[in-house]
């Protein structure tokens, strides 16, 4: 029951937010990797640009942020406001940033998905479905 209220309340922070606006502005080609990212972690899109603590939504964000950083040079302000417009900063992007590193060095699926979205970028993103073992 709780997970339906969550999900009710997540929603409508969709709704004030107006997340779909916001997904128009990005780039074809940022939205693209974050699109591939979120299916990966199965992070629905929508959960993605608001302050949602599910795992696989924040593990989405950092490894989005650190490929923002790494490969398209954005300023950590102008990450903090593609992720979510009204919460992030400057300081809160870095430690994603931080975050996802560790989370590469250390996990080889999260290895996986960041190499295959750095790489999509230059290839097809249709030739690309990965989804991690889950055994």
């Amino acid at each position: 029951m709780s997970k339906l209220l969550s999900n009710k309340v997540l929603d409508r922070l969709v709704l004030e937010l107006d997340v779909q606006s916001h997904i128009e502005e990005l780039k074809a080609s940022d939205m693209k990797v974050i699109e591939f990212i979120c299916d990966q972690l199965n992070c629905n899109l929508d959960y993605f640009f608001i302050p949602c603590r599910r795992r696989e939504c924040v593990d989405s964000r950092h490894l989005v942020s650190l490929y923002l950083r790494k490969n398209r040079r954005y300023t950590l302000t102008t990450i903090g406001q593609i992720l979510c417009p009204d919460k992030k900063d400057h300081t809160s992007v870095l430690h994603s940033i931080k975050t996802a590193q560790n989370l590469i060095d250390t996990d080889e699926n999260y290895r996986t998905i960041y190499s295959l979205a750095v790489q999509a970028t230059t290839i097809s993103f249709t030739a690309l479905k990965y989804k991690p073992c889950t055994n």
